[in-house]
């Protein structure tokens, strides 16, 4: 019944490029209020009406969710709620923030995305005034927490999208009410997301990677070479594997395994000699046409004279068609190098913006800092020092191959290759795909992605936390969390020269050492279900089905990775937990004091053998107590203690 009573209507709005929104509609600048904004995502045609969160009541324009209008909003205009002016204020400032420090667009829009259905659901829910202050945002924040729970364990959810979701939405408040403290979440039960559901990108065998970039090299340096001095046709490209001629055709270079399948080629290519960098010979053209012999033989006389004419004039020509193709496929090999270089994400470099007017910044333990401005904003990135050349080698040909200025660093073209356009977001796979199917070279799918994977775990294995969070342009925290998978099992050889310092515990590193152990709750046992006293002094006697009982056994091990250390910190947390059913404090100390006594003692011994254990240490640590994210086992055990609320 109120659906039918409720007046819809399309309001008056003014959009604004994600990137220029005025953080101040009040000086009379613009003609609009923030009731009316819209914000304009690049590469994006949904619009994010941001300014019909003022209207406690509004639907989309469009039912089809896959139309352009499904983003814009219609309104009810008598249930504006002048509250929310501040409240969008301060996340069109939370946009601004984000962006200037290089999280992508895409990223922004997801964020925006989980704030609007937070709304949706405040305003569905008698949570109208979720905005008007920060102890209303709490109370709203809880009961859609409640509500995230029950989509989770009904099944209509997934547990981690739930907790995106949540995370977005405490982020976001967090800045609008400026709660530096985190008091607006602090106490509150948080969704935790599964570890084993975790999405880690995966890093690239070393080896294949090194192929990848050696390949990558050869193409951009020979090429880039030859079209800026002007050389001339046919020319040989030594690649890592072997060397092909390349020629002024659509298909300028085969590989011999390419060659062996030459039969289901087009007769326009048999006047190439792709083995021995010439034009073929009439009498080896003529047996690839029908006909009586004179046809044949004016067939193959055509297309010679044809070719000569292609290489004469592309021989004539700085500017020639293929001269240009080719120098685009250089351009698309070093845009290759960039990604692995930079460590950039695929969408931060399709819309990175250049101009002439840039500077290099001084060295830093083997990088250089390169910041331009273009228009009114000033964008930077870092390099190796090494990569500087090859960078300056690439805006050379970048201007050799722009016949009309363009304000972006990378780009593609048309079919032309005279007019240019943004990068595609499959730009990496595409380019590996055009290697292998055109030219016949084998070389692994390693997409922008993995580049960013491989580049961080190089990074944290060869650097510091530091150093790896300034070249991708990431908090420590996410560069671990996200983009490393095997550093930290390596980090923990550093161990080895420790062991024989160490009375009452040994650390084991190696991973094959590890599939010789058993694995225990809080770590490894060396020899199971022979329980020894670490000495005679112990408390707690050593017991193999208890966990307090195997920390306290001579044959207890623990591996220096994060799985152990996981185990190990959740059930430290399990321990402190279990204070609230202790019927005393004295109780609680007398049973689990000595317990957590050791395991503090175990990750002290870690934190003091590198900053890097340290760092995974920390790390651990912090996702267990703040975002609950514990080892399988004890994640069960805790969330069966909370079930029968037997802890809080």
């Amino acid at each position: 019944m109120e659906e039918n009573n409720t007046c819809w209507k399309e309001r008056k709005t003014i959009v604004f490029e994600l990137e220029n929104i005025p953080l101040n509609f009040d000086d009379n600048t613009y003609p609009a209020d923030y009731s009316q904004l819209q914000i304009k995502v690049p590469w994006q045609v949904k619009y994010l009406d941001v300014g019909s969160w003022c209207f406690t009541k509004r639907k989309p324009k469009h039912t089809n969710s896959n139309h352009a209008d499904h983003a814009i909003s219609l309104v009810d205009v008598s249930s504006f709620n002048k509250c929310r002016i501040k409240a969008i204020k301060g996340f069109v400032e939370y946009l601004h923030s984000r962006y200037s420090t290089g999280i992508s667009p895409q990223t922004l829009s997801r964020h925006t995305s989980s704030f609007n259905q937070f709304l949706v659901w405040c305003d569905l829910n008698q949570q109208e005034n979720v905005l008007n202050s920060i102890m209303r945002a709490r109370e709203s924040l809880s009961e859609y927490i409640l509500a995230l729970f029950h989509l989770v364990r009904s099944s209509q959810l997934n547990v981690n999208t739930a907790g995106r979701y949540q995370n977005h939405v405490i982020e976001i408040l967090k800045f609008i009410f400026d709660d530096d403290e985190g008091s607006i979440s602090a106490g509150l039960r948080l969704v935790r997301k599964s570890e084993a559901a975790s999405n880690a990108t995966p890093v690239p065998v070393y080896s294949e990677a090194r192929q990848s970039i050696e390949l990558y090299l050869s193409i951009f340096n020979q090429i880039t070479d030859f079209v800026l001095s002007f050389g001339k046709y046919p020319f040989q490209l030594t690649l890592p594997k072997e060397n092909l001629w390349v020629f002024p055709i659509v298909r300028p270079m085969a590989t011999a395994s390419k060659l062996r399948m030459r039969s289901e080629w087009t007769r326009g290519f048999w006047s190439w000699d792709y083995e021995n960098g010439c034009l073929s010979k009439v009498e080896n053209i003529i047996k690839h046409y029908s006909g009586d012999k004179k046809q044949k033989k004016d067939a193959a006389r055509y297309i010679m004279k044809s070719s000569q004419k292609v290489l004469a004039e592309a021989n004539e020509h700085n500017n020639h068609y293929y001269r240009r193709r080719l120098a685009s496929l250089a351009s698309e090999a070093f845009t290759m190098l960039f990604i692995s270089n930079t460590a950039m994400n695929l969408a931060q470099l399709i819309m990175l913006d250049w101009s002439d007017d840039y500077n290099v910044g001084k060295e830093h333990q083997g990088y250089r800092t390169i910041k331009l401005r273009a228009g009114k904003k000033t964008q930077h990135f870092i390099v190796t020092s090494s990569f500087l050349p090859l960078f300056r080698k690439y805006l050379k040909l970048r201007e050799y191959l722009l016949v009309e200025d363009s304000s972006l660093l990378f780009f593609g073209f048309d079919a032309s290759i005279l007019n240019h356009k943004p990068l595609s977001k499959g730009f990496s796979t595409n380019f590996n795909k055009k290697l292998r199917n055109n030219i016949g070279i084998e070389i692994p799918t390693i997409t922008a992605r993995e580049w960013r994977a491989h580049k961080a775990d190089w990074l944290v294995t060869n650097t510091d936390p530091k150093t790896t969070a300034m070249m991708l342009q990431n908090s420590e925290r996410t560069v671990l969390k996200h983009y490393t998978t095997g550093s930290e099992i390596e980090s923990a050889d550093e161990m080895s020269k420790f062991y024989d310092s160490l009375s009452t515990i040994q650390f084991n590193t190696s991973s094959a050492k590890k599939a010789q152990y058993t694995a225990v709750p809080v770590g490894h046992c060396q020899r199971y279900q022979s329980p020894q006293p670490i000495s005679a002094k112990n408390n707690i006697l050593p017991d193999c089905s208890t966990p307090p009982g195997c920390l306290h056994c001579s044959h207890y091990r623990i591996i220096a990775d994060e799985e152990d250390i996981r185990k190990l910190v959740s059930f430290r947390l399990i321990s402190i937990e279990s204070r609230q059913l202790a019927s005393s404090e004295t109780h609680f100390e007398n049973y689990f004091g000595e317990i957590l006594v050791r395991i503090d003692e175990i990750l002290m011994l870690l934190r003091n053998q590198s900053e890097k254990l340290k760092w995974l240490v920390d790390r651990v640590c912090s996702e267990v107590s703040e975002q609950e994210i514990l080892s399988p086992y004890w994640g069960r055990k805790y969330q069966f203690l909370i079930n029968l609320e037997l802890i809080k």
